[in-house]
């Protein structure tokens, strides 16, 4: 027991074995966690501080006396071969306008009749049309108020050369050979006045209120039935372009406010409004030149206000092609002009221009650009319902209206 706990306490052993270069070969080659590979070589830092720590100055601009390069405007396209864009509609007229609560009056009066669905009448109606044998009928109290509506004969023709078939005289009470009446049954309204005028006349305006009207004609200018080129119906085998046309010219303006307007309405229509106010209508007023659509704001700027004297014409032209709509024309809101037209016809593109004696002064597409959250639609515009010649007064004014012989456009559509 001595031994065995001397070797363990106290006693010095000999490790000098493990020293040995056969021992140490042994060792490393056995050892799987010694690195066998040569260590790098280690580098002293270069004096100094680091780099990043060394403030650096931006080079100098180097000057320049040389003018910018020159820019090459022939690369930029050339707009003026663009067509001009749509005029935009007015929040109101320059001249006088109608009250808020007549407009919306007759909104819901609209709402409440819609319009006709096109009617299909016989072939001596449709050509009792077609020779301009058309006549006027009165709005509502007029001949109450002292207007006059009498047929008159015009041997002379046109500035077209044509001669009406059918002309009518519409006279207001201010007139010494209408009668007179001081009596008015309507409400005062207030429309779009004012004209250029001739010489004053002797003939004193009555003390009626002046008030809104609109005289339309007895049959319709265009039966959508077998007038819309692309109508089954449609009276030619062959599709082609078909034209309606009237004329109109103001003989006297009583007062500043006294006012004319040529127009289409499709029935029924609110005759104690202006043409082109409401759904399915087209209206050139004479006191401020625009043109209206559906629009009882402002309308258009159009044209200039109308003359005594001067002839007056409104003509659309329905092409036998289909409408298209623009990007720019839809709109998500529904149209209430939508749900009150409603017709199985197929639209047609359709083109509206205004005379001014004999010449053609301006026109436009009814399915033009139109604003997607202000205007209304145009429906019963494009060959899809009957259209009635409507002439609208305001005020003292005395009118000749004139219809005539061609029915497909004696009067040549713009280009």
């Amino acid at each position: 027991m001595s031994k065995f706990f001397n070797k363990l306490k106290g006693e010095k052993q000999d490790y000098s074995h493990l020293n040995s270069d056969s021992s140490s070969s042994n060792f490393a080659s056995n050892n799987p966690y010694r690195n066998t590979q040569s260590q790098p070589p280690a580098y002293q830092a270069p004096p100094g501080p680091p780099p990043s720590h060394q403030s650096q100055k931006p080079p100098a601009p180097v000057e320049d006396d040389n003018p910018p390069p020159y820019h090459d405007w022939t690369s930029v396209p050339d707009n003026s071969l663009l067509p001009p864009p749509p005029p935009l509609a007015s929040d109101y007229s320059s001249t006088t306008n109608a009250s808020y609560d007549e407009a919306a009056a007759a909104h819901a009066w609209c709402a409440a009749h819609p319009v006709f669905t096109p009617t299909v009448a016989n072939t001596s109606v449709i050509e009792n049309v077609i020779n301009g044998r058309n006549g006027l009928a009165y709005p509502p109290g007029a001949n109450q108020r002292g207007w006059t509506l009498s047929p008159t004969t015009s041997t002379s023709s046109n500035a077209l050369g044509a001669t009406p078939t059918s002309t009518y005289q519409i006279l207001s009470p201010s007139n010494p050979t209408a009668s007179s009446s001081n009596t008015s049954t309507q409400p005062r309204s207030s429309s779009n006045s004012r004209f250029l005028r001739s010489a004053p006349s002797s003939r004193a305006p009555t003390h009626n209120p002046p008030t809104d009207a609109c005289w339309t004609s007895t049959l319709p200018l265009f039966f959508a039935a077998t007038s819309n080129p692309l109508s089954p119906h449609f009276a030619s085998p062959k599709p082609h372009p078909y034209t309606i046309y009237f004329e109109l010219t103001p003989l006297h303006y009583y007062t500043e406010e006294s006012t004319v307007a040529i127009g289409l309405v499709s029935k029924p229509y609110p005759l104690n409004r202006q043409p082109g106010w409401h759904r399915a209508s087209i209206g050139v007023h004479s006191d401020d030149g625009n043109r209206y659509i559906n629009d009882s704001w402002g309308g258009r700027p159009f044209t200039d206000p109308f003359r005594e004297g001067e002839s007056i014409g409104l003509g659309i032209v329905f092409s036998p092609q289909p409408t298209t709509t623009t990007a720019a024309s839809k709109t998500t809101k529904p149209l209430q002009s939508d749900r009150e037209v409603r017709s199985p016809l197929p639209k047609c593109k359709t083109r509206i221009y205004l005379t001014r004696n004999g010449n053609v002064t301006g026109s436009w597409d009814v399915d033009e650009e139109r604003d997607a959250e202000k205007d209304e639609g145009v429906a019963g515009l494009m060959g899809e319902a009957d259209l009635y010649a409507a002439v609208g007064t305001f005020g003292d004014v005395d009118v000749e209206v004139r219809f005539f012989a061609g029915g497909e456009g004696f009067v040549p559509p713009p280009a």
